[in-house]
């Protein structure tokens, strides 16, 4: 705010004195200061007389333009404040973007899409996911060396990629699909009775059969458990490995019915 102050001579002189303007000092800052000169050049002002005494009255010049200046730096401030906040929230949700996405990369596997591993040395998914009675298909691809020797690891991968789209296609989406490693899987599905557990390991072998890849036809063997309130996950994956095994020597096309 910029204030003007007159102060005229005495009224009992036949001839008024030349006004006399004295600027009151105001602590701002310089670029502040020269905007107040400048616009009260041309400015508009609201005059207001004090009388003081008989003999002397004030006058007070109050610029109508110039007492919004400091509300257009606090706006300005304000504004800047909030940018550089979302700038800082845009960039915290790009970091936390980052590490769900290194996260989930950690825990997939990168040839079929299917988790890996090391989801299952997470305590939290263990114990969400892992009660007792959870049903655990331990799978194995049949006859994926004899693939890799004859037409090539590439063909193996395709043919081990088959397998991994035959798991996703039976099972739910509220199951949990792993590839253990090479032709190895295995599914871990929550609240599945063992007669729709038996129902969907025949539907993952004819699912399989399905396909060939360069003139050999696909298979896998199977085996299931379910989770007793006394083992760990690894107890039951081992049971389900040893049950998969009797299954591979009943033959490739056994009907687990």
């Amino acid at each position: 705010m910029f204030i003007k102050t007159e102060i005229p001579c005495k009224r009992n002189t036949p001839q008024r004195a030349p006004n006399v303007f004295q600027p009151i000092k105001l602590t701002r800052s310089p670029i502040h200061f020269l905007l107040i000169i400048e616009n009260s050049i041309l400015d508009v002002y609201e005059e207001y007389y004090y009388n003081l005494d008989n003999l002397t009255e004030i006058k007070l010049m109050i610029s109508k333009s110039n007492k919004y200046i400091d509300y257009y730096f606090v706006f300005i401030f304000v504004f800047l404040f909030l940018l550089l906040l979302s700038y800082k929230w845009l960039d915290f949700l790009r970091h936390k973007k980052d590490l769900i996405e290194a996260k989930v990369n950690a825990i997939t596997d990168e040839l079929t899409g299917l988790n890996n591993r090391k989801l299952l040395n997470d305590n939290d998914f263990i114990d969400t996911h892992t009660n007792e009675g959870t049903a655990i298909i331990a799978f194995d691809g049949n006859h994926i060396k004899k693939i890799n020797d004859q037409l090539g690891h590439s063909f193996g991968d395709e043919a081990i990629k088959t397998m991994a789209n035959s798991l996703k296609i039976v099972f739910r989406e509220s199951d949990y699909l792993f590839r253990l490693g090479g032709d190895e899987f295995l599914a871990i599905l929550p609240g599945c009775s063992s007669p729709k557990t038996i129902e969907l390991m025949d539907k993952v072998k004819l699912e399989v059969n399905k396909h060939s890849i360069g003139g050999i036809g696909l298979s896998i063997s199977c085996g299931a458990v379910h989770l007793e309130a006394y083992e760990s996950i690894s107890q039951a994956i081992a049971r389900a490995d040893d049950a998969l095994y009797i299954d591979k020597l009943r033959g490739r096309n056994w009907k687990i019915q």
